[in-house]
């Protein structure tokens, strides 16, 4: 009895393990060009995964950044004057800028930074050591999630601030959960 009992458990077990698989950070992705209209946070998850939040539309994009190549140890990165570095490399002036948000990809050690121009327009910048690389938004591998129960678009609060801005204010990602 006790043997049959034990090949039922060892059969369940093996069963199990067959019909469960590893997914896959990319499971879902389609290339495209994302509608991301703004940049409220940002984090990594595995193999260069760049998870970003959009508050504006209340959404959060998976987006392939194709920099998973290891490094181990990253490029200096001059910290001084970095709005105008970055402005510079805008075609801007510092004023018209402002910085939203930094991660850094853990594979690469790259920094990636957030940046919304005067008018609204989100940037997504790549920078190594002085390198700043401007990352586009066209044609990419890319997934996205909607928030649920968010505010609506022309939801304000008591003092007529919108509230849609508060959807998403910070984001991280841990044992493969955003």
């Amino acid at each position: 009895m006790k043997k049959i009992y034990f090949v039922i458990v060892i059969a369940a077990v093996v069963g199990l393990a067959a019909t469960t698989r590893h997914v896959s950070v990319r499971e879902g992705f389609i290339n495209g060009s994302p509608e991301i209209k703004s940049i409220s946070a940002m984090t990594f998850g595995p193999d260069g995964i760049l998870f970003i939040g959009d508050a504006k539309s209340a959404t959060v994009f998976a987006i392939d950044t194709k920099d998973a190549e290891k490094t181990e140890k990253a490029a200096a990165v001059d910290v001084k004057k970095i709005d105008q570095k970055i402005a510079a490399s805008l075609g801007t002036t510092a004023d018209r800028i402002n910085i939203t948000d930094l991660a850094v990809n853990p594979v690469s050690k790259k920094v990636y930074c957030s940046v919304e121009v005067v008018d609204g327009t989100p940037v997504l910048l790549k920078i190594d050591g002085d390198k700043i690389t401007s990352i586009s938004f066209k044609d990419i591998s890319y997934s996205s999630t909607a928030l649920a129960n968010a505010p609506a678009e022309d939801a304000k609060d008591q003092r007529g601030r919108p509230l849609r801005i508060s959807s998403i204010s910070d984001i991280g990602f841990f044992d493969g959960h955003v």
